[in-house]
């Protein structure tokens, strides 16, 4: 059961990241910035995506809280490295943005596990 609720909140929280993303590219756009297109950002982005999805489910699965915490610092560090010389802004934002849908992600996960498991002792 916590295998099924860990991927459904890992897949619910990439999910998330990328609405998050296009909600910032189109306040971006508003602006008034013209918004960079290329083969480099397009693969940086897809990067950061997988190994968001990859890092998201792992921190899921840990149940000590300095391995979320690393987790975590390396969600902000590759999203840091990817994107901070040419884009300083979606840099930023995309830190905070990955680093808090992580922490929501874990804390709801845990909370709907044992609440899931309280259930199933109920009966």
């Amino acid at each position: 059961m916590k295998l099924a609720i860990s991927l459904a909140f890992s897949f619910l929280s990439a999910a998330m990241l990328l609405i998050f993303y296009y909600l910032g590219l189109e306040f971006y756009k508003a602006l008034g910035y013209s918004p960079a297109r290329g083969i480099s950002l397009g693969i940086g982005i897809e990067i950061l995506l997988i190994s968001y999805f990859f890092i998201n489910t792992f921190t899921i699965f840990c149940s000590r809280l300095y391995l979320r915490a690393i987790g975590i610092g390396a969600v902000i560090i590759i999203t840091f490295y990817l994107l901070w010389p040419y884009y300083p802004l979606r840099t930023a934002y995309l830190c905070f943005s990955g680093s808090l849908i992580t922490v929501l992600a874990c804390s709801f996960s845990d909370i709907a596990v044992r609440f899931l498991s309280n259930m199933d002792r109920k009966k």
